[in-house]
């Protein structure tokens, strides 16, 4: 029950901050639909659907109780790709409305890692700021877990969303990239990337490198974003 209650929050967190970036720069990049369709807001209403977080949250925290010793990573990250992708409303992006399209393309997708960043370092400026002394020790634990938690999700989700191919965002960089002759890399993907996704994490030695990095880059992240946030402490 402890895991839940720190995972509902920070999963809000990370989900809002993440459908109202790339709402923002849609708008910026002159294409105002996510706008016009109520996504243009940190309302976690308009980019998650409660009801199919919470199952997702439940399994979660049943498969870990299961599982001797914790819930091993990859499953983690399989169950948040292959079920938490049910209740992550899409932001809507129509690419004609870009006033450069290639570049509208750019700004949309490395948007949400962006806003996934901007929050762990917010979360590192509510660790330092946060009157720990003024507080109870049951309350100043749990608050300082869950900012904890947001700062490792956060981090971890935008780096994850960056793996360049579907059914990632970064798979959209692909469209930058690759020339009109290549289109057909981009179609394979969109069919296999998630089959691609699954060996990576599940092989023998490649998942070991494959998890090995995003915790690495991840973790890079984090102690940017601490080391801003403590700058002068």
């Amino acid at each position: 029950m402890a895991m839940f209650a720190q995972l509902l929050p920070a999963f809000i967190l990370v989900f809002s901050f993440y459908g109202f970036s790339r709402a923002l720069a849609a708008k910026l990049m002159g294409d105002h639909t996510a706008q016009h369709e109520g996504f243009l807001t940190l309302n976690p209403a308009a980019h998650i659907d409660i009801f199919g977080m919470l199952i997702t949250l439940a399994i979660f925290v049943v498969v870990n109780t299961l599982i001797s010793g914790g819930l091993a990573f990859p499953i983690i990250i399989a169950i948040l790709i292959l079920i938490g992708a049910r209740w992550r409303k899409i932001v809507p992006i129509n690419e004609e409305m870009f006033r450069h399209h290639r570049l509208g393309i750019l700004a949309t997708t490395l948007a949400g890692p962006i806003g996934s960043f901007f929050l762990t370092f917010l979360s590192c400026v509510a660790i330092r700021f946060f009157p720990i002394q003024a507080v109870s020790a049951p309350v100043g634990k749990t608050v300082t877990q869950l900012l904890g938690t947001i700062t490792e999700l956060s981090a971890f989700w935008g780096v994850l969303e960056l793996i360049p191919f579907p059914p990632f965002d970064g798979g959209r960089l692909l469209q930058v990239v690759l020339p009109r002759s290549k289109e057909w890399i981009i179609e394979w993907f969109e069919i296999y990337g998630v089959f691609v996704f699954l060996a990576l994490i599940i092989l023998p030695g490649v998942s070991t490198i494959f998890i090995g990095g995003l915790h690495t880059l991840a973790t890079i992240v984090k102690l940017i974003a601490l080391k801003i946030a403590f700058i002068g402490a």
